[in-house]
């Protein structure tokens, strides 16, 4: 059985966001992130190292807005 590739679009969300809380790097702007999520994401890069859940909450919901 084959792996599935990932989806690139998840992948460039979750290290965006890794990265965000991690070092408070703010993302870059690619088309693989909508406005939405990239604001969100933003937010918790400026947040750091103070992000909150609420904020992470709301990167994960503005990407899932964005899938739709």
């Amino acid at each position: 059985m084959l792996a599935e590739s990932p989806d690139p679009h998840r992948q460039t969300f979750q290290e965006q966001l890794n990265k965000a809380l991690i070092c408070g790097q703010r993302p870059w702007k690619t088309p693989l992130l909508g406005p939405m999520t990239w604001s969100a994401i933003d937010a918790v890069a400026c947040a750091h190292p103070e992000a909150s859940a609420d904020h992470i909450a709301n990167a994960y919901d503005a990407y899932a807005d964005e899938q739709d």
